[in-house]
């Protein structure tokens, strides 16, 4: 089969599978939720947290955990009960790697990873229940822009779609966020009125720099999405304009994680809503100032996490507060970090970087405990790796680089044995001295 083909029909089936199974009984149950009382949210997150906590009981590190903090795990009878356990963390898992293994896990299964703004990667399994689960959770989300899965929904993150532009595979079309000089563009544009999306599903950044080089050509999109669906980064209040004015579309925006601990969305009052139906989150006082996001996540009992020290900080916190929709849970006031990072090209341009690095997942990471970019000169970065040198850490990871960046920056890897703190809650993945 000719790799064009492959990779469509990889997508599809991945599209596919995401709304199946798992999917419609938390559709179900969100909807539910709508009319759900606080205490009625709380016994459903006590029964959740008692069910992932059945199953850690089977993790060596976990027993080990609850049997040092005299926790029963099968006689856990309140949520406040969750800090009686120490808090856990990257470095803590990667320390005790070999007794995360999960046994009578689900066979359906692949392996992620999480690298974004932290510098830390961790690589781990997630059940193809998980996935569907925060297929379901997103698109209720997105509902509030009136989403339905049958809606046309472009893509515009970061995808790899080798030499290709663009691909469209049914309802969805993916564009291609590393080809960003003016005649992709323009041919970006041109594919999307030919498209028609409902949506545009976007990292804020990309997005962005098609609707200035629109603006700027005065080029004006025939198309009418409904919302722009953006992600993964802050959206800033300029971008949310540009996008509104090239567009014609609202921009909705929400904070998520690969761990699956912590899901929180922007309400119409500009502050974040977490959801209790996702996880249990704590807010835990920060060394600097505001609170760390701790979550206790329930979706993935591939690899349950209880209270998994995100490095994410918000401040601002507001308890008992209410979503749109009438949902009793805690909201935020601004969530700190996933702050964009433009890198430079030796041609002087600039390109949005955040959507390079955090589109690599899996075996990508695998044995890298941190890394951080480095960037001192037009067209070149620096690559900071702290890897075991029994590990193939930086070959897997150029290879992965260069299918993003085709060769439009160079990097150098340099081994070290720590990265420097930079004074908040998370290391910078990525530094300009431009």
């Amino acid at each position: 089969m000719l790799p064009s083909l492959m990779l469509r029909a990889k997508v599809g089936i991945r599209e596919r599978l995401k709304r199946r199974g798992a999917y419609d009984l938390w559709r179900a149950r969100l909807e539910q939720s709508r009319e759900w009382s606080k205490y009625e949210v709380e016994r459903f997150q006590l029964q959740q947290v008692q069910k992932i906590f059945r199953q850690a009981s089977l993790i060596p590190y976990y027993r080990r955990i609850f049997s040092e903090n005299r926790v029963d795990p099968n006689n856990f009878r309140s949520i406040d009960e969750l800090a009686k356990l120490p808090t856990l963390s990257k470095a803590i898992i990667r320390r005790h790697r070999e007794e995360f293994v999960v046994p009578h896990a689900s066979i359906m299964k692949r392996q992620t990873s999480t690298s974004g703004s932290s510098g830390e990667p961790l690589t781990f399994p997630q059940s193809l229940d998980a996935l569907q689960a925060e297929q379901a959770f997103i698109d209720f989300i997105w509902a509030d822009a009136g989403f339905r899965p049958t809606a046309r929904v472009a893509v515009f993150r970061g995808n790899v779609l080798g030499k290709r532009r663009s691909m469209q595979v049914g309802r969805m079309l993916y564009l291609s966020g590393y080809h960003l000089d003016p005649d992709d563009l323009i041919d970006h544009l041109r594919v999307l009125d030919a498209f028609q999306p409902d949506y545009i599903h976007a990292y804020p950044s990309v997005l962005t720099h098609l609707a200035a080089y629109a603006q700027q050509c005065e080029l004006k999109p025939t198309c009418s999405p409904r919302a722009a669906l953006c992600g993964s980064e802050a959206t800033y209040e300029y971008q949310r304009e540009l996008i509104k004015q090239v567009f014609g579309c609202r921009t909705l925006t929400w904070y998520g994680m690969s761990e699956q601990v912590a899901l929180a969305s922007e309400c119409q009052d500009g502050t974040y809503f977490f959801w209790p139906q996702y996880s249990c989150v704590e807010f835990e006082k920060a060394e600097c100032k505001g609170f760390e996001v701790v979550g206790t996540g329930w979706l993935n009992n591939s690899f349950p996490l209880i209270r998994y020290r995100t490095g994410d900080l918000v401040d601002g916190v507001q308890y008992d507060a209410m979503s749109d929709c009438g949902v009793v849970g805690t909201k935020v006031a601004h969530i700190v970090g996933r702050e964009q990072e433009v890198v430079q090209l030796a041609s002087g341009k600039t390109m949005p970087f955040n959507h390079i690095v955090c589109s690599m997942h899996g075996e990508a990471w695998k044995g890298v405990s941190q890394y951080q970019f480095v960037q001192n000169a037009p067209g070149a970065v620096d690559l900071y790796l702290v890897v075991p040198k029994s590990v193939d850490g930086p070959n897997r990871l150029l290879r992965e680089f260069s299918k993003r960046t085709e060769g439009q920056l160079k990097v150098v890897v340099h081994r070290v044995d720590k990265l420097e703190e930079v004074g908040r809650a998370k290391a910078r993945h990525f530094i300009s001295n431009l």
